[in-house]
């Protein structure tokens, strides 16, 4: 029975227990759902806001598209008018000038005749002028008397004045013009022509064959006008500078044994064999040549046209002051440290030399590593100004094409 007791005593506790936590926890339950729903209504505002705020966004964008399309438009519109007022005003301008040219033709045509007027009166003023000027040269003229007299009534001799062909005159006078203009006077300067020497033989210079190198400008109006130049100057002054301080080579007594024969005897026992005939021009591009190698010497008496003969180096002595191409055999070399150049001693060494030929060093090495060996005991020819040295006869060579071995 207690147990039965107990029992109910359990059961009813627990009926009256039980509906106060099923409310509670109905009240937990809807407490749940109803932040749930509030956390979901905020998120929800929350995204509306945002959707809001890029709505906003992108229409203040659009705006802004829209401002500044209109103010590219505005722009276009103010471009359009300033380009119709510049084709205005050059409309404008080329309309002017049409004006102007239309105005300008009438005065061209106005001022034709009074020019054509103007030159017909300077004409006819130079042709009065020149009238007057032969009247003026005729009435100072000295008549001229004729071979034959004739005689008059009384007794007395007429003379007879020679009269002057005027045709004659201006033929003369315009052949001359003819003869100097540019391609005469360059064809002149180069000697392009043929020649004729002493024995009646026609002949066409070999002057750029010998003569190759290019290394002084030669190509002047005249020899004054080279001498002007600063190249000339330049070379003047080095030729200055060496022939002042130029090295006098002494006797060495006893040098030989006995003397050599004379020159007589040697040029009639020992004649040196000619070289190739090379026929050399005197013209005056070699002229201009020639004062470069020389610049002290002033004298040429050499005529433009005349042809270079070739002479022995036994007879040198007789053409001093002339241009001539002297062959020989070369008996010594001698280098001259003073100076710096090489002495080639022709017919006889040191002193008893017939003739000497002076290479500078600068241009010896540029025909040899070797001088000595290359001209001693050698046939050589030497075209240059012959000049007399210590009372012998030399050429002095500024240039590798004055010299050759034969």
């Amino acid at each position: 029975m207690r147990k039965l007791i107990i029992l109910t005593l359990i059961l009813a506790a627990g009926m009256t227990a039980y509906p106060q936590s099923s409310s509670r926890s109905k009240e937990s339950k809807s407490k749940a759902k109803s932040s749930v729903s509030r956390s979901s209504a905020k998120s929800s505002n929350s995204k509306s806001r945002s959707t809001a705020a890029k709505s906003s966004s992108s229409r203040s964008s659009a705006a802004k598209s829209r401002s500044t399309a209109a103010k590219s438009s505005s722009s276009r519109s103010s471009a359009a008018k300033s380009r119709s007022t510049a084709s205005k005003s050059s409309s404008s301008r080329s309309s002017a000038a049409k004006s102007r040219s239309t105005a300008s033709k009438p005065r061209s045509t106005a001022s034709k005749p009074r020019s054509t007027a103007a030159k017909s009166r300077s004409s006819k003023a130079n042709q009065s002028r020149s009238s007057q000027v032969k009247r003026s040269s005729a009435a100072r003229k000295p008549t001229v008397r004729s071979s034959s007299s004739s005689r008059s009534s009384n007794g007395k001799s007429s003379v007879a004045v020679r009269s002057v062909n005027r045709s004659d005159r201006s033929s003369k006078v315009s052949s001359g013009r003819t003869a100097s203009s540019s391609s005469a006077s360059r064809s002149k300067r180069a000697g392009i022509s043929t020649y004729e020497r002493k024995d009646g033989k026609k002949f066409s210079h070999d002057n750029d064959k010998v003569f190759a190198t290019r290394r002084y400008k030669v190509d002047y109006r005249n020899t004054s006008d080279l001498r002007r130049s600063n190249d000339f100057r330049r070379v003047y002054n080095d030729y200055d500078r060496w022939n002042n301080n130029r090295y006098h080579r002494h006797i060495v007594k006893n040098y030989y044994y006995s003397s050599p024969l004379s020159l007589e005897i040697r040029r009639v026992r020992y004649p040196y064999r000619r070289p190739v005939n090379i026929d050399l021009c005197w013209t005056p591009w070699l002229h201009q040549r020639f004062v470069y190698y020389y610049p002290l010497h002033t004298n040429w008496n050499v005529g433009y046209g005349n042809y270079i003969e070739s002479i022995s180096s036994y007879d040198a002595m007789h053409y001093a002051g002339s241009v001539k191409r002297v062959y020989g055999k070369v008996e010594e070399v001698y280098y001259s440290p003073d100076d710096r150049t090489y002495i080639l001693y022709f017919g006889a060494p040191f002193p008893y030399h017939d003739f000497s030929v002076v290479i500078p060093k600068r241009i010896a090495k540029d025909i040899s590593w070797s001088p000595s060996w290359h001209f001693e005991d050698e046939f050589v020819w030497a075209v240059g100004l012959i000049d007399v040295w210590d009372n012998k006869a030399e050429i002095v060579i500024q240039d590798e094409d004055q010299i050759r071995r034969y």
